[in-house]
């Protein structure tokens, strides 16, 4: 007499009646009521008994049915653990469920009161990772399974305090099971690994999902803990967007670079004026196909620094456009070596009002050595006035949100991953 040829037995060891719910493959049949463990595959003699066990807290029962990806299954045996570390403990209740033609799974209620659904896979990640290897490892490890790359999440070593039911395995009270748990996205991995390193198990889990969880009678907790399945998904567009604007980014710069260089004809110029000879004027004519004149000013100032006002003038106003530019210039050495910061040169743009004559005004309205103010002797102006089609500017600004947006997207997916792996026992240290 075995499981596979009847639906209910009396237990050989106190008579109860005990429905066999899980099929030709039952090895154990746990009593709920003496706590006696039958082999299901010798006429269900007794091999063991497990009484005065507490019933861990769980919301599902034996006998309890319900779909999953649109198969009925049935909870067919109950599994207590808890594992104990460094004064702390965590509890967490396995429900082996069974269908007659999907086989065998597991429901998961952990104590943080989420569901999930775990299980078996088939492959095996090519480089298998131990507690040994976990411990050994100088950044988070990870393995590689069907393609994907699963994180390290965390190490445990867990006990079966509690069973009943039926099992398609032999599970012995007090038996310990290490396991390493990994992620990716919405879903784990778990490797196991026997005591005598005989056997290998790889086991998937995920959420239940709302619809599979109320096909049981249960809904998602409220306000439980957090759990790492169940922390904000990655944003759907996230490659695409983050693609985009790189892509787009690299191509502003490219054409900045292309074209930083790159100016119309020259309008009017001055080399190597003394600086105690500004102000000056500066005349010339914009062309009609101009919509843009640039200003390019540059001394031999060194270790020091000077302010230009720029004041343009048209025929039709007297002061079209007023602005500035400052150029500064430090060198020295130190133990590092030489160093320099500032430029020589900078550059001023206008939007002409018009075609037609126009001058520039230059003036020196400040100038230092140093934290100095004063007159650097022997300094020399030059500046070259340009007619431009385009501007640079805008390309640059669009260059800089398209980075911005890009770093925004990285951060918020880094910010994402650290609430995953938050309760990780993985150290950096």
């Amino acid at each position: 007499m075995t499981a596979a040829t009847i639906r209910a037995i009396n237990c050989t060891s106190c008579g109860a009646g005990l429905d066999i719910l899980g099929g030709g493959r039952v090895q154990i049949q746990v009593c709920p009521y003496c706590g006696s463990a039958l082999d299901a595959q010798e006429d269900f003699r007794v091999i063991a008994k497990y009484s005065d066990l507490e019933r861990p807290e769980t919301p599902l029962k034996l006998g309890d049915s319900g779909v999953i990806d649109g198969v009925d299954f049935t909870v067919i045996g109950i599994l207590g653990w808890v594992e104990n570390y460094r004064g702390a403990r965590w509890q967490w209740v396995d429900h082996q469920i069974f269908s007659p033609t999907h086989g065998y799974s597991w429901i998961t209620y952990e104590d943080s009161g989420h569901l999930t659904l775990t299980r078996k896979v088939r492959k095996h990640p090519l480089r298998w990772l131990s507690p040994t290897g976990v411990e050994s490892a100088e950044t988070r490890p990870a393995v590689w399974l069907d393609g994907k790359r699963y994180a390290y999440y965390e190490t445990s070593t867990a006990q079966i305090d509690f069973l009943e039911g039926s099992f398609n395995w032999a599970p012995v009270l007090h038996q310990s099971v290490a396991t390493i748990t990994l992620i990716k996205g919405d879903e784990m991995i778990s490797l196991t690994q026997s005591a005598e390193n005989t056997e290998r198990e790889v086991e998937r889990t995920r959420l239940l999902k709302d619809d599979e969880l109320q096909s049981f009678g249960l809904a998602q907790p409220i306000n439980a803990p957090s759990h790492p399945l169940a922390m904000p998904k990655r944003w759907q567009h996230y490659t695409f967007a983050l693609i985009s604007c790189l892509v787009s980014c690299v191509f502003a710069l490219f054409v900045i670079l292309l074209l930083q260089n790159t100016r119309g004809d020259v309008l009017t110029s001055i080399s190597q004026v003394p600086l105690h000879d500004l102000p000056l004027e500066l005349d010339f004519e914009v062309p009609k196909e101009a919509n843009l004149v640039s200003v390019t000013v540059s001394t031999d100032v060194s270790n020091g620094w000077a302010y230009f006002d720029l004041d343009l003038h048209s025929e039709e106003e007297d002061i079209a456009h007023m602005g500035g530019v400052e150029v500064s210039y430090y060198t020295g050495w130190d133990s590092d070596g030489t160093w320099h910061e500032g430029s020589q040169l900078e550059t001023f743009t206008f939007i002409p009002s018009a075609p037609g004559a126009h001058s520039l005004e230059i003036e020196m309205s400040e100038v230092g050595a140093g934290e100095m103010s004063g007159f650097q002797t022997n300094s020399h102006f030059t500046a070259t006035v340009w007619a431009r089609k385009y501007s640079l500017r805008p390309m640059a600004s669009v260059a800089l949100i398209l980075s911005a947006l890009a770093g925004a997207i990285i951060g918020h997916d880094l910010l994402r991953k650290q609430a995953v792996f938050r309760k990780s026992d993985w150290s950096e240290d």
